[in-house]
């Protein structure tokens, strides 16, 4: 059998025929081996990160099978020198090609293994990165929107300053795309935010906040931005605030009946009412499958629309690090007792659905 041999990411067909099958990824340094024990006539995906060859042996291959490589294991060869600026520029080109890859290939189904391969990369060092490109993936597939924010929700729970750097540049986006008029990005943006809310990333203050900012000056624009914030996270401040969602419908209440607004947006808050009777049934605060924190561990940041947002070092830049070495070792045992953890909780999820089903 012929041995495909692809660099980084690809879809290898083994052909009909039974054996032994090698695929090689031809990359930087260093081998690896991952066995697939069976394999026949299905499809079977690899994730990791691929910087060194990486060899996959089928001890039974049947029939015409799919491979989908990803990346697997890293190796480093003792050689390489870290303390140089060309080790650590080309680093910092992987974490970013790396990220961008896993972020636009998460979905529901594989958010568990995507959230694992990210901790793969130091993803301290590159939490710029990760919290703008998530920005402009979900901005490029609102969709997507819950599973970008339940993915944030878990890094949030290990890594709270990750999670509250992205939230810092999501209200940046938000108010940089309000004041530019850019109607389709701050809708996507505003989306964003109300799933953060949801998750409880950010508190249901600065929901409120937003709520009241954009009813200020009410234009059709303003108040088609607070009706889908409102879809969004309308439920969850029916539980958390009553009080206040209260006021928000009294004012827009008055505004229906202003002329200064056209038909449609009158229609647009006629059909929010009619949600908010049946009390946001249709928009669940979190969807089915991506409720992954327990509310009563996860790290809430309490942050207002006036707060200054892109304070700090510009993490989403190269910068280079004079202790690059100690640093990547401090993040290794970080990683390894983050993915410890999350391997423990998994394992009581599952004996939580097992006791269940057998109680059942």
């Amino acid at each position: 059998m012929a041995i495909p041999t692809v660099t980084g990411l690809a879809t290898i067909s083994i052909p009909t025929d039974t054996g032994l099958a090698t695929i090689s990824i031809s990359t930087d340094t260093g081998p690896n081996t991952v066995t697939v024990s069976t394999v026949s006539n299905q499809t079977t995906s690899i994730m990791g990160t691929a910087d060194c060859p990486i060899t996959i042996t089928a001890l039974t291959v049947t029939g015409p099978t799919t491979i989908l490589l990803g990346t697997v294991i890293r190796s480093k060869a003792s050689s390489i020198d870290e303390s140089t600026i060309e080790y650590q520029q080309s680093a910092w080109e992987r974490f970013k090609k790396n990220i961008n890859c896993q972020l636009n290939n998460v979905n529901t189904s594989n958010l568990s293994l995507i959230i694992r391969e990210l901790f793969h990369n130091n993803i301290i060092r590159s939490c710029g990165l990760f919290a703008h490109r998530i920005i402009r993936v979900q901005i490029a597939s609102p969709f997507y929107t819950p599973v970008y924010a339940a993915l944030v929700s878990v890094i949030n729970t290990m890594l709270s300053k990750i999670g509250e750097l992205t939230a810092k540049y999501l209200i940046s986006s938000f108010r940089r795309t309000y004041q530019e008029n850019d109607k389709t990005n701050c809708l996507a943006t505003t989306t964003f935010i109300g799933h953060f809310v949801n998750q409880n990333i950010l508190h249901n203050m600065l929901a409120l906040g937003m709520l009241v900012f954009l009813l200020e000056n009410p234009t059709d624009n303003s108040v088609e931005l607070e009706i889908e914030f409102l879809k969004m996270c309308g439920k969850k401040l029916s539980q958390v605030s009553p009080h206040g969602l209260d006021s928000v419908f009294s004012t827009l209440k008055k505004l229906l009946h202003q002329s200064t607004l056209n038909k449609h947006t009158q229609f647009m808050i006629e059909a929010l009412f009619a949600i908010g009777k049946d009390q946001f049934k249709a928009n669940p605060i979190i969807q089915l499958g991506l409720a992954l924190v327990d509310e009563n561990v996860q790290f809430t940041h309490m942050m207002t629309l006036d707060d200054l947002c892109e304070s700090g070092p510009m993490f989403n830049i190269f910068q280079y690090d004079d202790q690059y070495e100690e640093n990547e070792k401090e993040y290794e045992k970080i990683r390894r007792k983050i993915l410890v953890h999350s391997s423990h909780d998994k394992e009581g999820n599952e004996k939580k659905e097992e006791q269940g089903s057998d109680i059942a």
